[in-house]
């Protein structure tokens, strides 16, 4: 049976399990000095403050932060991948109401044909004078560069 470490908030100076605060690694016992309750209470109360911080912040650090956006698109190109593929759908009303279920195993394909040189492709295209495809695992396939962009919009009946 595992015991309940507990302790004291230092805002509201009440005695709470450890569960009630957040982690904080720079921080001797790894927790933060306040609850969780009074962290967000804070966040509420200095809304506007925050807001302006990050604001300052992002415009005396344009360059730092457009580098690290280009380190973790190079990263997680893949990611990139999906997103974009997903807000294209969407613009074009093709994403299926069970996209979510479907999300993994569409990551997946983008992973692979980042991994093998590939271009993922819909079958049925998401725009077409005579159909109009869904963005969804079923609807799509890997093809070579070359194959897809020879391939463009077509689509055979």
């Amino acid at each position: 049976m595992t015991e309940t470490i507990y302790k004291t908030c230092s805002k509201c100076n009440k005695i709470k399990p450890t569960s009630e605060f957040n982690k904080d690694n720079q921080r001797i016992d790894g927790l933060y000095p306040s609850c969780k309750d009074c962290r967000i209470l804070d966040r509420q109360k200095n809304k506007k403050l925050i807001y302006e911080q990050k604001k300052c912040y992002r415009l005396n650090n344009k360059e730092k932060i457009s580098i690290a956006k280009k380190k973790y698109a190079i990263a997680n190109k893949d990611k990139i991948n999906v997103l974009n593929a997903k807000h294209r759908s969407l613009k074009k009303r093709s994403l299926v109401s069970w996209y979510e279920s479907e999300k993994e195993l569409i990551k997946l394909k983008y992973k692979e044909a980042q991994k093998f040189g590939l271009h993922v492709d819909h079958i049925v295209p998401l725009q077409h004078s005579l159909v109009c495809g869904l963005h969804c695992n079923d609807n799509l396939q890997l093809l070579t560069p070359f194959d897809n962009i020879s391939k463009s919009n077509n689509f055979i009946i």
